[in-house]
């Protein structure tokens, strides 16, 4: 009987793990050290099992992610960007339900600082990350400096060598449950705000009618506000 319950168990085990061999694997580029990874992944996670493919992620920096999503050579897409970075790069179709509403915040020592959209910072010395499309579009023009990371702006901001940085409201809350950064603030008014989205590689636009049939039914059922809660419960 002992005999007997092994063989059965080791059956279903084999019944359950030879379709996920068998599964197709999508890889897709991520920003590095993104507060907004894990969430993002674990709603496309879902979304793809719907159609029996499995996705693999590849975090490198910014800049990079985006520009190895759209080669397409050996990466299916981008995990997460914000809305119109397929006009630049243009092998990138969004999967258009939105996954998150991005709100881009100022940190800086100042808290008397007053923001109104990108043309009140023009006074100031700026911090951005390297590669992020959104703060490199809002800032042209302006005295900048770029870097390669969030923690980089930070230590410039704790230095004074920028006046202000600019970071999704995610990124910027996980650097300052440090206690290293006691001395700066995140002010009130979001500077940009847009709309987040999957893409997905031109060379799998197949995919795309089912995948987005799918997403607008995770939005609908709740599925998407439920792994937001689950992933960031304190908010």
């Amino acid at each position: 009987m002992f005999l007997n319950k092994i063989f059965k168990t080791s059956l279903i085990l084999i019944l359950y793990i030879l379709p996920l061999q068998g599964m197709e694997t999508l890889t897709f580029t991520s920003i590095k050290n993104s507060a907004f990874e894990n969430f993002a992944l674990s709603v496309m996670k879902k979304a793809y099992l719907t159609m029996d493919i499995k996705i693999a992620l590849v975090p490198v920096p910014a800049k990079r992610s985006l520009k190895l999503a759209n080669s397409g050579d050996g990466f299916d897409g981008e995990l997460f960007r914000i809305s119109g970075v397929e006009k630049t790069y243009t092998n990138l179709i969004p999967i258009k339900v939105p996954l998150h509403e991005s709100n881009w915040m100022v940190y800086s020592q100042d808290k008397s600082i007053k923001v109104n959209g990108w043309i009140s910072l023009k006074p100031y010395t700026i911090g951005i990350r390297r590669g992020v499309v959104t703060t490199e579009k809002g800032t042209q023009g302006m005295d900048i400096v770029v870097v390669n990371s969030n923690e980089q702006l930070f230590e410039l901001l704790q230095r004074k060598r920028i006046d202000v940085a600019i970071l999704s409201s995610g990124n910027g809350q996980k650097l300052l449950k440090s206690s290293i950064y006691s001395n700066i603030y995140q002010l009130e008014t979001p500077v940009h705000k847009v709309n987040v989205y999957h893409y997905i590689h031109q060379k799998n636009k197949h995919l795309v009618p089912k995948l987005t049939q799918i997403m607008k039914k995770f939005k609908k059922e709740g599925a998407i506000a439920k792994i937001r809660k689950k992933t960031y419960p304190s908010k």
